[in-house]
């Protein structure tokens, strides 16, 4: 179910539909429950490749107030939103095309409830990275409004509670909050996973399924500040899978490989990679790259490597702050998955320069920290080519990266 994309492929607008009312029979009668779910319009920048020509999206406010008045109009008593998009009272967030909306979408008509995520964090919880007086974490509300961010990776389960009570021929919400499970205090009983038993045998056995082994210990603990081989491990597998295509293999072009700190805390503290030196198997493969992105090898210029280094770089604060790094965090911050380490080159950063990026690869002023760029000893010029092992979204999340050539 989605409200908001318009899928151009008429066999998908068969299968996704636009809202969805559920009847629930009570005693005093039957309770319509409407849902309606939205995404960010920015996912045709970070899935362009897939989503280009396919989809058309529209702002999520838009379709919202729509959808909303659809399913009242087809009888719906509450109505819950499921958006994927975070918490956030940032300016650009609340613009029409802001990537952060749930604050937004709380202060909308027709919603009695809000399911939202994106940027991995919890709600309600005390650790909020936004201060509002609307928001009552006892109650889990904000503005009133029920809402549930059940973090990330099936960590915790959410639940919105609704009191209705019936009158005047209508159903009235008298109360309404929301709360958090942890998955760990989720005890399952026997006969609830028997059904499952045999496909989970299955899948932990695929995981378990040997594909390689390793002399030395892989992990990303400190991958943002010192080069790690966790992270090294990826980028040179790209460089040899670009070796090795035929079409590449009598060409000159220099072929470097980079690779990003993707788990390196974002998620908490178990959100690491640590494989010991050893067997290694299918399930260590997802640890190291967890991302379901599709492989672009591109040729870019010296000119625009050193923007991308420089986009790296400017993941760290500057020199005379009290913390070395910007939080790993997607709305105020710099994440680990846009920290990217190239592996095949020689290069020094200057923090006592500002930062010439956000970590939304925007550019915000005409700093430059990338004061040594070198490869085989060599100092890298402008017009230098080189051949890189990417991946879809970063190519399509850059800007100095989309009119890079794909071959």
């Amino acid at each position: 179910m989605n409200s908001n994309v318009d899928f151009l492929d008429d066999s998908l607008k068969d299968l996704v539909k636009g809202s969805y009312i559920k009847e629930i029979e009570t005693e005093e009668g039957t309770v319509k429950v409407g849902f309606l779910s939205v995404v960010p319009t920015q996912i045709l920048k970070w899935d362009k490749f897939h989503l280009e020509g396919r989809v058309n999206a529209e702002p999520m406010t838009e379709a919202v107030k729509e959808t909303t008045a659809q399913l009242k109009t087809a009888g719906a008593d509450i109505i819950i939103l499921l958006s994927h998009t975070g918490m956030s009272n940032a300016d650009n967030d609340l613009s029409q095309f802001g990537e952060n909306q749930a604050v937004l979408m709380a202060m909308m008509e027709n919603i009695d409830g809000i399911v939202f995520g994106h940027t991995h964090d919890v709600f309600p919880n005390g650790n909020l990275l936004i201060e509002d007086d609307r928001i009552d974490i006892d109650r889990g509300t904000f503005n009133n409004l029920p809402m549930v961010q059940p973090g990330v990776s099936a960590s915790h389960l959410g639940v919105l509670s609704f009191e209705l009570e019936y009158s005047a021929d209508q159903w009235q919400v008298k109360q309404a909050d929301s709360r958090l499970i942890g998955a760990e205090d989720i005890v399952l009983k026997d006969d609830e996973l028997a059904d499952y038993q045999k496909d989970h045998e299955r899948v932990l056995n695929y995981l378990e399924i040997p594909i390689g082994k390793t002399d030395y210990p892989l992990n990303t603990y400190f991958t943002r500040v010192i080069p790690s081989r966790g992270v090294q491990f990826v980028s040179e597998a790209t460089v040899w899978f670009a070796k090795e295509r035929a079409e590449l293999k009598d060409i000159n072009t220099p072929v470097i490989g980079f690779n990003s700190a993707v788990k390196v805390g974002r998620d908490g503290a178990h959100d690491y990679t640590d494989i010991p030196a050893g067997e290694m198997t299918i399930a260590d493969s997802i640890d190291l790259y967890k991302h379901a992105n599709t492989l672009l090898i591109i040729k870019i210029t010296g000119k625009v490597l050193k923007e991308w280094l420089e986009w790296a770089a400017s993941s760290f604060n500057d020199y005379d702050g009290e913390e070395i790094l910007q939080p790993n965090n997607s709305r105020y911050g710099f994440p680990g998955y846009n920290f990217d380490t190239f592996f095949d080159l020689d290069y020094t950063f200057d923090l006592t320069k500002q930062a010439r990026y956000e970590s939304s690869a925007h550019q915000i002023n005409d700093s430059e920290r990338v004061i040594k760029m070198m490869y085989k000893g060599m100092p890298i010029k402008d017009t230098d080519e080189f051949i890189v092992p990417a991946n879809n979204y970063k190519v399509a999340y850059a800007p100095f990266l989309r009119d890079a050539e794909i071959l």
